[in-house]
């Protein structure tokens, strides 16, 4: 049986203000997953900041591989978001809590087209990150 991921009920509120430089990354909310659908709580915290590159860990009870790339994915543009950056570029630097480096480079595509994970090599803008309501 193959598990959907439905962001229906995001509540990430953090994601579209940006906020101050030193103050770190952080959301909880709710993913719609599973069959039968069923909400799963989602944390993302950004743990360490440089200039150039957040890391942010994701923590989720359900441990499935399709519900991770979506939670990161929106982690990943959640912070981009909150650093008021216009690009992403996210690289897992560890599984278990999830962890990935995001960067944040200067110029990339404005494909129309929305990113579907956080963990492709591909550079994303942000403006065709999911959004966060």
């Amino acid at each position: 049986m193959k598990a959907s991921v439905v962001s229906l009920v995001v509540i990430l509120f953090p994601l579209s203000a940006p906020g101050a430089e030193s103050a770190l990354f952080h959301a909880n909310f709710d993913l719609v997953f599973g069959r039968p659908l069923m909400p799963v709580k989602v944390s993302v915290e950004e743990v360490d900041r440089t200039n150039t590159s957040s890391i942010i860990e994701v923590s989720t009870v359900v441990s499935d591989t399709k519900l991770a790339s979506q939670a990161a994915l929106l982690g990943a543009c959640g912070v981009a978001r909150h650093r008021g950056e216009r690009y992403i570029q996210a690289k897992p630097i560890a599984q278990s809590p999830l962890t990935l480096e995001i960067t944040f480079p200067k110029v990339g595509s404005n494909s129309a087209t929305p990113p579907t994970s956080a963990m492709a090599p591909n550079v994303f803008p942000v403006s065709s990150c999911p959004s966060g309501s």
